[in-house]
């Protein structure tokens, strides 16, 4: 609140501190009998007090109005700029439809993108009252300029967006007449209606930007604040027998009724330099970021939910549920993913199996754990216990993941329930408190297994879910073809049907190279 910039109190500071400096002088002089005042020059403290309330409500009313202007201006410049962008985006969502080849749609994309910085641009242009008018266009280099002659020929700026508003349209009906534009009419008028309301946006700005508040009004406040600068400093004078009295008042009164002046006319127009004024290059460099975003492949691609996901709207009414935020789960997992890359090597021997890791070894030999993954494991959960967090996350999925795959039968067949019980109940069994890098190894069999099973059901792979659930019948749980090339889907480890034997497989995504042996007996 005491920064400088953008502040006007230094500036009506410097008038209103002069006449203070006025005000203690003269009164001094007259203490000192230098100078004199006649006597009932000022009989009435009403006089000064009526036109000290007339100014300020003068200066109210008219920043009142400049404050509305300012205001209406940003609504409707933000409201322009975001039905274009609706606009734009509409159209690059709705030419997916079309049977047109991908080059063609690519294109048209490229077009709308292009067309609606340069209205964009050729708005902002119009509106701002700047020395710097130059607003850029994304790529303009890819028209050929004898193309931009009739736009550039229009010298009057505000004419030029309704030129590229015409081009917009010619766009689209054109290809909606070809075909490339397959959605239906009462769908593609959407896109008309929020070009419409955009310009009318762009109207109603245009009209606050060219049409000034009223000369007289301002002349009026302009010539009242300058009595009311002469006028204060003998009046505080005559009101008070001390200079530094005299001084402070007026530089009050002075300062506050400049500063009503200097804020009506700092705001009245608020697409210009000034630094209150509102931020139009910054505006349009956001506008186009935006527009850039649309031809970004991601934007295609919404998230798909794991297999599983919570589907009981009772459940997620839980505000146990909403704690998370998109950066707290994305951190999170990110730091799973990093914890998972930690160096490891699995050694077998002939009778039982014991995982090392940094030469620590974290799988007693004693147990055997080699036991045949086979659809006979009971259907009870699989009991989980374990102290340190990380145990009780991965445990915590490898419940949800059992619980899902038993209670959605739309998302799940017997089969594949089967196979994610299994290995649920193998790697629980293997998981050990207090040993982080272990489980971490096992918490990348549980997400594999989740990414595996999410993609079948999602592409509703049967044959992939058959080979899965038949691999599981021979003692070990192989990856579909297509599943083992995406790269990212990890082998979980199982025992060999054939006992004696040892199979290797990756453990990870394709970059990693690590290679895992597991053993049967």
């Amino acid at each position: 609140m005491l920064q400088i910039k953008g502040s006007l109190l230094p500036q009506a500071l410097r008038v209103s501190g002069i006449l203070a400096i006025l005000a203690f002088v003269v009164k001094t002089l007259e203490l000192e009998g230098l100078i004199t005042f006649p006597e009932g020059l000022m009989k009435d403290a009403g006089l000064y007090s009526g036109f000290q309330f007339t100014l300020a409500f003068l200066l109210v009313f008219r920043t009142a109005q400049s404050y509305n202007r300012f205001w209406d201006s940003a609504v409707q410049i933000n409201s322009m700029s975001c039905q274009w962008y609706q606009a734009a985006s509409s159209l690059c969502k709705f030419v997916e439809m079309s049977e047109a080849s991908a080059e063609e749609v690519l294109v048209f994309k490229h077009r709308v993108v292009r067309l609606f910085s340069m209205l964009g641009a050729t708005g902002m242009s119009a509106l701002a009252v700047m020395e710097d008018e130059k607003f850029g266009i994304v790529n303009i280099e890819a028209f050929d300029h004898s193309c931009l002659d009739f736009l550039v020929g229009r010298e009057d700026d505000a004419h030029r967006p309704w030129v590229v508003y015409q081009w917009i349209q010619a766009l689209i009906v054109q290809n909606l007449h070809n075909g490339l534009l397959n959605i239906p009419a009462p769908v593609l008028t959407r896109v008309f209606q929020q070009l419409e309301k955009g310009m009318v946006d762009y109207s109603q700005v245009l009209l606050i930007m060219t049409i000034p508040f009223p000369f007289p009004y301002t002349q009026i406040c302009w010539m009242l604040v300058r009595v009311n600068m002469i006028v204060s400093p003998f009046v505080m004078c005559l009101w008070t027998d001390f200079p530094w009295v005299a001084a402070l008042f007026t530089l009050v009164t002075t300062g506050c009724i400049h500063t009503l002046s200097l804020i009506a006319t700092e705001i009245e127009n608020p697409l210009g330099d000034d630094v209150n004024d509102l931020p139009c290059h910054q505006y349009h460099a956001d506008f186009n970021d935006h527009l850039v975003l649309l031809l970004q492949d991601g934007t295609l691609k919404p998230p798909v939910l794991l297999a599983r996901a919570e589907m009981n709207p009772a459940t997620l009414n839980d505000p146990a549920y909403w704690h998370k935020t998109l950066d707290e789960y994305y951190a999170e997992k990110t730091q799973e993913v990093a914890n998972a890359e930690a160096p490891y090597e699995v050694k077998a021997g002939a009778a039982d199996m014991a995982l090392q890791i940094k030469g620590q070894q974290f799988i007693d030999p004693s147990r055997k754990f080699g036991s045949r993954l086979s659809s006979n494991i009971p259907a009870a959960k699989p009991q989980f216990t374990g102290a340190s967090p990380m145990f009780d996350s991965v445990a915590s999925r490898l419940r949800d993941m059992c619980d899902h795959t038993s209670n959605d039968s739309t998302r799940a067949s017997s089969g594949e329930t089967d196979v994610l019980k299994d290995l649920a109940s193998d790697i629980a069994g293997k998981l050990m408190p207090g040993q982080q890098e272990m489980n971490n190894l096992l918490m990348r069999q549980v997400a594999a297994t989740e990414q595996l099973v999410s993609r079948m059901v999602a592409a509703d792979d049967k044959a992939a879910l058959r080979e899965s659930i038949s691999a599981r019948d021979r003692g070990l749980l192989s990856l579909p073809p297509s599943a083992k090339q995406d790269g990212f889907i990890s082998l979980p480890m199982a025992p060999n049907a054939v006992g004696g034997q040892c199979r290797a497989g990756n453990i990870g995504p394709k970059s990693t190279g690590f290679e895992v042996s597991a053993c049967g007996f």
